[in-house]
């Protein structure tokens, strides 16, 4: 069977600039979606952490007569990855302790009615119990149908593969975003730098808070549910450190990591 097309319709885009962006949630979404908007409106969204809600008022590929192969030959269009256990701690400490439950699937009242979540969790270990509790839930929902269909927020990183191959974006790591995006958009954006140092920032699952809760056992189990995620990761960071982009003409596309 032949392999289907990714949709142009499935790329957000800047108005005026060449710029395209696939968006995988928890994966630094909310940041990258307040650069287009700052770079589309020439101001910041007057609130910037509900950004998603104007999700409809942006650009994608699509409205601009883009075939796939002419997105595949432009220089900024582009992904962001993330460690998995980083991006299944930023959904628990926001869609399921934090406050962004109240304006998302009914998660937080499933695992709190049906699996025990306790909701006040104070204690690291409670924590820790919490997130035992969403990872297996989380297993039980990919695998076969459970309380609530599957989500973007939670649903694997590599079930956007087929669409990051077949327009072989160019490929950045959550970790040191700021930098990568300013290597990958300078020449089309010259202020990109001084435009990403005022934007506001996200940060649901500090280092505090990850040290505190994350044990061997956590870990282990996360990187279980999301092995395919963890090993593209790692292959990403192992191409970024091997070729040193100095250059957004040497960012990795995907065909050259996957």
């Amino acid at each position: 069977m032949a392999r289907q097309q990714p949709r142009t319709e499935s790329l957000l885009s800047c108005r005026t600039l060449p710029i395209r962006y696939l968006v995988i949630p928890k994966c630094g979404c909310t940041f990258v979606k307040n650069l287009i908007w700052r770079l589309d409106h020439g101001e910041d969204y007057a609130n910037p952490p509900r950004i998603h809600e104007k999700t409809r008022s942006f650009a994608r590929a699509a409205q601009f007569g883009l075939t796939v192969d002419e997105v595949r030959a432009e220089p900024y269009c582009f992904v962001v990855l993330r460690n998995p256990v980083d991006r299944f701690l930023s959904l628990y400490f926001d869609k399921v302790v934090g406050e962004g439950y109240r304006k998302f699937v009914p998660l937080r009242a499933v695992l709190r009615d049906n699996h025990g979540l306790k909701v006040e969790a104070a204690s690291p270990a409670e924590h820790r119990a919490n997130c035992h509790i969403l990872i297996d839930w989380i297993e039980e929902n990919l695998t076969r149908p459970n309380e609530i269909g599957r989500d973007p927020h939670w649903t694997p990183q590599h079930f956007r593969m087929e669409t990051i191959r077949g327009f072989d974006m160019k490929v950045l790591p959550l970790s040191h975003l700021d930098s990568h995006l300013t290597l990958l958009l300078s020449d089309v954006v010259p202020e990109i730098a001084s435009i990403l140092g005022k934007l506001e920032r996200y940060a649901t699952n500090s280092k505090d808070k990850k040290d505190q809760i994350l044990d061997a056992a956590l870990k282990d189990r996360i990187c279980q549910v999301y092995a395919r995620d963890l090993a593209s990761h790692e292959r990403l960071l192992e191409v970024w450190q091997k070729i040193s982009p100095s250059s957004a003409a040497e960012i990795p596309r995907a065909s050259g990591i996957f």
